[in-house]
């Protein structure tokens, strides 16, 4: 364990990488944490802990911007000092040690706090607020390890060499800081016994002084206590009700439960944030880059809204890129390719398990089923007990359930979940969505803190009014369009709809792509709202007559119709020199010249155009609407009687000249 690593590795990929390397090789069991983040990447990570260089670099081939984690315990103990939150935990253990015993292993951490490393002979348990700003990780902990970044600052080795446990350590380790009865002990804790257990851990620490931010931290530590660690957003629930309790080292506890955890809040911090955090200095540097999960149109990481009409095949569309993220495709989606690939759930209350098989049927034969029999869950709630309520209205006002708490404690257990779909939204909700913003706010609320401690991204469907199947020509149609409340649209990070296209852009893609499309058959898609940069192009889908999914065709019609729409330049020098000898025949013949307004009958251009030189109207009405506007033609008083205008050459034009 004396061996002394020679340098430090920088938050990259391939540091990351090699730091890991470097630790097993120094004698420490690392593991993978979540990119930029101190959690576990996977649940068991005491499993996979290993000082086997070779394994570790497989695992980080695998997930190359994983932090690292560092296991304690067995003969290693660590001193966590933090300097935060008005604790200087360097300042309590100079009050007990002298300077010569801090050397050794150091790392510094981004708090401006440090890791000292110590080896020792004796079974050593966790500890936590051994003194101010003092914690103890050693058997059955972990700490970050150097190399990792978290917030833009990284995790520094200051000195590489370990050196025994000093005396001023092994005599803090003897006494007893425990002074609440109620605290939970040491040891396993399991399922059933998890909310009650760290709650009495988070009241014991509160009893000793901790404020909520602090609670929080030293329970992320406890949870690897549990047989299943319970999701972040139960932990901060946990600390904010244990926060708001009174500060006394005689608090009775015994009473004090975990329920109703979100109608607690905490008085040392109602924010749940300090202005202080969040200075400019977080923002220097250059910016990071949008982490996608379909490239250009759907971030990772962040909850979203897919709405349409009833019908229109948005859960079929769904489901189709939950396949297609377990399955590591590379085909195109919503018109991306999908950036990220892992596990994929989707939570349909509509569709029930023959449906689905049919539907994933479609989708991919039996071979690229299998291929994904451990990457995708798809429960059909019907068949599967019904649908659970996420968030409900009560005597106590709005709260999310337990059956959400639930939920995110499943997907955890799952580990790698990069894509959730719940479908649809009102099925999962027990309060007015559609009329109270409060409820869209709550509900997207907790939705982005899931997406942010999963690293998770959740798509939520939701329905259009149907209102909006008559109304609907444009992307902000499709918005406006989008039922409920405004804190619905509002909330989310980022929306797609869908809508139906209208009868005349049936009519067109019909003659594009020479088959019949049913009424219903073809949608227009877009992103309606976003909060970052993405992809504005309006995508065309088709449903397939076979499968009845919708495929985007946009691609094929852009093509057809770009080869369509140029009307070749002999057949503009001819129609122009019909215009111009009519128009000069207009003293004898005014009824024979052209018009550009559709009102005009037989004299409408676009008419001419179709009827004689067999160009589709909705190509050549472009066409003289740019040579009006670019002056090749003008309207001009053919007869002074009747008033009646025709269409004058001014110049013929030489290139296209098309203004679309």
């Amino acid at each position: 364990m004396n061996k002394a690593i020679s340098a430090h590795a920088e938050a990259t990929e391939g540091a990351l990488k090699q730091a890991a390397i470097s630790l097993a090789e120094a004698g420490f069991r690392v593991f993978r944490l979540r990119p930029k983040e101190k959690v576990p990447l996977a649940k068991g990570w005491q499993d996979q802990a290993t000082d086997d260089p070779e394994a570790v670099a497989r695992l980080w081939d695998a997930r190359p911007q994983a932090n690292i984690g560092v296991a304690t315990g067995g003969g290693i103990v660590v001193v966590d000092v933090d300097r935060k939150d008005g604790k200087d935990g360097d300042e309590s253990i100079r009050l007990v040690a002298e300077s010569t015993d801090l050397a050794g292993y150091r790392v510094t951490t981004p708090s401006g706090g440090y890791h000292l490393y110590f080896h020792s002979e004796q079974p050593v348990r966790n500890r936590t607020s051994l003194l101010l700003g003092v914690d103890i990780r050693a058997d059955g902990g972990y700490v970050v390890g150097p190399g990792s970044e978290i917030d833009g600052k990284s995790y520094e080795l200051v000195d590489g060499r370990i050196a025994p446990a000093p005396g001023w350590l092994s005599d803090l380790l003897a006494m007893d800081h425990r002074t609440l009865e109620a605290e939970e002990p040491d040891g396993p804790i399991p399922k059933g016994r998890r909310n009650d257990a760290l709650f009495k851990v988070a009241c014991s620490l509160r009893g000793k002084g901790l404020r909520e931010r602090q609670i929080y931290g030293v329970l992320t530590q406890e949870n690897e206590r549990c047989d299943a660690p319970l999701p972040d957003v139960e932990l901060q629930r946990i600390a904010e009700s244990a926060a708001a309790y009174p500060d006394s080292s005689g608090i009775d506890i015994s009473g004090l439960s975990p329920k109703n955890l979100t109608t607690q809040s905490n008085p040392d911090n109602p924010l749940r944030f300090r202005l202080s955090d969040w200075m400019a200095s977080r923002f220097l540097g250059p910016p990071p880059e949008i982490d996608w999960l379909i490239e250009g149109v759907i971030p990772h990481g962040v909850p979203g809204l897919f709405a349409g009409l009833g019908g229109i095949g948005k859960s079929y569309m769904l489901l189709d890129l939950a396949f297609k993220v377990a399955s590591a495709s590379t085909e195109l989606v919503l018109g991306g390719r999908i950036a990220k690939h892992g596990k994929a759930v989707v939570l349909t209350a509509e569709d029930g398990q023959n449906a689905i098989h049919r539907r994933l049927g479609n989708i991919a034969d039996e071979t690229a089923r299998k291929a994904v029999s451990e990457r995708l869950c798809v429960v059909p709630l019907p068949d599967a007990g019904g649908t659970p309520p996420l968030l409900e209205e009560g005597d106590k006002g709005l709260t999310m359930t337990a059956q959400w708490a639930g939920l995110l404690e499943q997907i955890n257990e799952l580990g790698e979940v990069v894509l959730v779909v719940i479908d649809p939204l009102q099925a999962f909700l027990r309060a007015k969505i559609d009329q109270d913003n409060a409820a869209g706010q709550l509900w997207w609320s907790e939705v982005s803190a899931a997406c942010a401690k999963l690293d998770t991204t959740f798509l939520v469907a939701h329905h259009m009014r149907k209102l909006a199947i008559n109304s609907t020509a444009s992307a902000m149609d499709a918005r406006e369009g989008i039922r409920g409340a405004t804190a619905l649209v509002d909330g989310a990070r980022f929306v797609y709809a869908l809508w139906v296209a209208s009868e005349s852009e049936v009519e067109h893609a019909e003659d594009l792509l020479g088959c019949n499309i049913g009424p219903a058959d073809m949608a227009h898609g877009a992103i309606v709202k976003a909060n970052d940069i993405h992809d504005h192009l309006v995508r065309d889908f088709v449903r397939d007559p076979v499968g009845g999914i919708l495929i985007d065709r946009s691609g094929e019609l852009t093509e057809l119709i770009a080869r369509t729409k140029t009307i070749p330049q002999d057949v503009i020098d001819d129609l122009f020199a019909e215009i111009k000898c009519r128009f000069d025949n207009a003293a004898t013949s005014p009824k024979e010249t052209f018009s550009a307004e559709p009102n005009a009958g037989d004299r409408y251009l676009v008419n001419y155009m179709r009827d004689t030189l067999g160009i589709k109207k909705w190509v050549a009405k472009p066409y003289i609407d740019s040579w009006v506007k670019n002056g090749c033609l003008k309207s001009e008083v053919v007869n002074k009687g009747s008033k009646t205008k025709g269409l004058k050459v001014i110049r013929v034009p030489r290139f296209r000249e098309i203004g679309i």
